[in-house]
């Protein structure tokens, strides 16, 4: 929303005439003390309380906006477009009551009351919700953590308790109290981003716990870090530098905490780029060397490996130190793609909450869109124990395929299929075997397991008949898992067909059926094979213009062991809904279900439960500037 010139000058005038009113009270108050009239008339102070007062509360309410305010982005860009106030939100309740013929309801009655307002101040939403229920009080509001994200044009600043992600391999979405930016300008080749901050904050555990060892693991130093990200973005070449520190201050915590805690130091320089060499044909890459102390109170020393150079520049080497590499290239073209991806044993960042290390990716794809069939192929391998240092070594193999085709404007079908082995091999122990016959060295482990996973779909849509539209889908899943070394075996198949139509004006007519088995000799017993079937039907009607919604639906499911009926299970569920002056929202819902179990004794569970809920919308907006803007020109 434009901010007009007129309303612009108000505000101005407004301003001119508070400063003038508050200039002559000072010269006023000035005049009573230098005439010694301040001792004689007690009620005039030298300061007028109220509009002082209004002034310092309003730079108060004016600084506390801009600082808590939720993480999000703020955009101030085109800030004049945009509305100065608004507010919009809903309150409510719900209740609910129960009865069971088995007594086995914690809470036969429930209750819950609800707010929710959500503020917005030039684009900037403050929300903020209040709920009381059985469960009693809770709240949520955005003042819990200071957070302050601007932007204008290509500058955005991170401000407070906030994240930021430079590298995969260095700063990767870690939390920080502090600052950063980035500059990102449209046309100019160069990117920067920078920050500063607390990446931990110092934690002391109880040291007279007898849980020591957990409360040690608790305990933590204050950890400062800075990084920044040099980038060049020019005619499809990408190219980006990014340095990232981190250090745990030694004397954070309490003595007695040193002796289970060591402080760490992190340094990481990577690097990734994207560079075209041809028409379609891209090449990226990434990499990162990484130095970490587990003990920054070791002993300094030496290091001759040439990428140690580059990190002993930040940081000195000590005993307690390592030095690992990790780096990822890719090379695609016209939709097919090849990468290979290595991370080396203890690679460690600092400025990521988890990775993984230890590992070998080589991964392939292909995607392509023809006319009528959209195709996307992938393969890939994995391998750990890259240095061949473990008693075990693991070898994954990844394989999906998933396609779909476009039959015609009302008939489409779809197939996909994956496939996931795993093989793990137990390195023999070497032992000193005593010079005797019958001990034999131990023979080498393999495990091996396979996950196979399979889906068809099919979807008919006639929105071209306007009069009885329909839609119709049909669905089947298969899964299975194997143990190669074992004969254990676990398979689950999932089958539904689904029906709507539209009968009339707001008529609508939904059926399905729906069917599912399981087999194997892991999850069930004696080789037994489960089958549920049932199926399910439902009618919406509309009245009162859309204003009052109804719908009844029912279902019905048996389960059954080997042809052998030992479960079923009924339900009916009827709703009806109301909206009132379009903010006022009344619904009501009854529900019912019957269980019965034939295994042994025969046994019926009926649960009967009735819900009422309402809620109420509201919404308010400058509703000057609602009628400037639907003013016609």
């Amino acid at each position: 929303m434009r901010i007009k010139s007129s309303y612009l000058r108000k505000l101005t005038i407004l301003y001119q005439k508070q400063r003038t009113q508050a200039q002559a009270q000072q010269r006023e108050n000035f005049e009573i003390f230098q005439n010694g009239k301040l001792l004689d008339i007690p009620s005039q102070r030298v300061l007028n309380p109220k509009r002082n007062n209004t002034s310092i509360s309003s730079l108060l309410c004016l600084i506390l906006f801009f600082l808590f305010t939720p993480l999000n982005a703020q955009d101030f860009t085109d800030i004049q477009k945009k509305k100065p106030f608004s507010l919009h939100g809903n309150v409510g309740g719900q209740c609910m009551g129960s009865i069971s013929n088995q007594s086995l309801l914690a809470t036969p009655f429930t209750y819950l009351l609800n707010l929710s307002i959500h503020p917005t101040i030039y684009g900037i939403s403050l929300p903020l919700s209040i709920t009381y229920g059985n469960n009693g009080f809770s709240y949520s509001q955005p003042f819990n953590t200071l957070s302050f994200t601007p932007s204008y044009k290509w500058v955005k600043a991170y401000l407070g308790r906030t994240s930021m992600s430079m590298s995969p391999y260095g700063l990767s979405n870690h939390s920080f109290d502090g600052a950063g930016v980035e500059l990102s300008p449209n046309h100019f080749p160069l990117r920067f981003s920078a920050m500063y901050g607390r990446l931990t904050k110092a934690k002391q555990g109880d040291t007279n716990s007898t849980a020591s060892k957990l409360s040690s693991s608790l305990s933590s130093f204050k950890r400062m870090g800075y990084a920044f990200k040099i980038g060049f973005d020019y005619k499809k070449q990408k190219l980006n530098l990014h340095f990232f520190k981190a250090k745990d201050q030694n004397n954070s915590l309490a003595p007695e905490y040193k002796r289970k805690l060591f402080p760490k130091e992190n340094v990481v320089l990577a690097l990734d780029g994207s560079f075209t060499i041809i028409d379609k044909l891209i090449l990226s890459v990434q990499g990162a060397v990484s130095e970490i102390a587990e003990d920054t109170r070791a002993e300094k020393q030496k290091w001759k490996n040439p990428l140690s150079v580059l990190t002993g520049l930040f940081m000195p080497h000590r005993t307690s130190s390592c030095l690992n590499t990790a780096y990822k290239i890719g090379l695609s073209y016209s939709g097919i793609s090849l990468s290979y991806e290595r991370v080396s044993p203890y690679y460690q960042s600092l400025g990521a909450y988890y990775f993984s290390n230890d590992f070998e990716n080589l991964v392939a794809g292909y995607i392509h869109s023809f006319k009528k069939v959209d195709v996307l192929l992938n393969i890939g391998w994995q391998r750990d124990d890259v240095q061949k240092i473990k008693q075990s070594r693991m070898n994954r193999f990844v394989g999906s395929a998933n396609i779909n085709y476009r039959i015609n404007n009302t008939w489409n079908t779809s197939i996909s299929y994956s496939n996931f082995l795993t093989h793990t091999k137990l390195k023999p122990i070497q032992l000193d075997l005593p010079d005797d016959p019958l001990v034999e060295d131990p023979d080498t482990i393999a495990y091996r397991q396979i996950a196979q996973q399979a889906q068809w779909n099919l979807h008919h849509s006639s929105k071209e008949y306007k009069k009885f539209q329909q839609d119709f889908d049909l669905g089947v899943s298969y899964q299975a898992s194997k143990e190669s070394h074992q004969s254990h075996y676990s398979n689950y198949l999932y089958a539904s067909a689904q029906h709507s139509i539209i009968l009339g004006p707001d008529y609508r007519l939904t059926s399905c059926i729906n069917f599912s088995t399981q087999f194997g000799n892991e999850a069930t017993e004696n080789n037994s094979k489960i089958f549920h079937i049932g199926p399910s039907i439902g009618l919406n009607k509309n009245f009162l213009d859309k204003t009052l919604q109804c719908s009844l639906s029912t279902q019905y499911y048996l389960g059954l062991n080997r042809h052998k009926v030992e479960s079923g299970l009924w339900g009916l569920r009827i709703r009806c809904g109301y909206l009132l002056a379009k903010q006022h929202q009344f619904d009501l819902q009854l529900n019912t279900r019957i269980q019965n179990k034939w295994t042994g004794k025969h046994n019926k569970n009926a649960e009967f439960s009735c819900t009422f809920s309402y809620n109420y919308r509201f919404q308010l907006s400058n509703q000057k500037t609602e009628k400037q803007k639907n003013k016609k020109p």
